[in-house]
């Protein structure tokens, strides 16, 4: 029993000490935690600025189709019938740089650039095409493209690419572009 009431009076600092490891450990653990918390946070935002970001470059994309669907139309009734006339199209005037978008939490830019593939030249030709001796139609020289949708967001800082090879296709009795496919597609995230 003296030994056991020696022990204890030599330990009588141990309760601080208990404390200071409690204290200590607990504040670890905590900034830990709001690290932890600081990174899902930060990982949270960064995803919502790529998928804004991404649905601004898309949107572009369906921009540029939509614009070069509506200048192929306008040509090729244009030129309806008419053999002498040799319509064209500058594909790099008719893209679009900076559309801007501000919409609750979309806030960011979208433009788009046009290419045709077959011939990689920006501007594109029309040429008549027999469907019987009397009726002809004009239809462009190109149906592949590729649109280069760019979506930015408002602080510059986060840039979307997408880069879209279509196929185009044109109906020779509705003279117009009746649909069109997605033949690639390429996606590049810039910080």
């Amino acid at each position: 029993m003296l030994f056991l009431k020696h022990n204890l009076r030599n330990n009588r600092g141990i309760a601080m000490m208990i404390v200071i490891v409690t204290v200590l450990v607990l504040t670890i653990m905590g900034g830990v935690l709001l690290a932890a918390v600081n990174n899902e946070v930060k990982s949270r935002v960064w995803l919502e600025e790529r998928i804004t970001a991404r649905y601004l470059a898309e949107a572009a994309i369906s921009q540029g189709v939509y614009a070069l669907s509506h200048e192929i139309n306008d040509k090729m009734n244009q030129v309806y019938g008419e053999e002498s006339s040799d319509p064209e199209i500058n594909l790099a005037a008719l893209g679009e740089a900076n559309l801007e978008l501000d919409e609750g939490d979309m806030k960011g830019s979208f433009g788009f650039q046009l290419k045709s593939l077959e011939d990689d030249e920006d501007i594109l030709t029309f040429r008549l095409f027999g469907i019987d001796e009397e009726v002809y139609r004009t239809v462009p020289n190109s149906d592949k493209f590729v649109i280069t949708g760019t979506g930015t967001l408002s602080d510059g800082h986060r840039k979307f690419i997408i880069e879209a090879e279509i196929r185009l296709f044109y109906s020779l009795t509705g003279n117009r572009v009746s649909d069109y496919e997605v033949l690639e597609w390429k996606e590049i995230f810039e910080e």
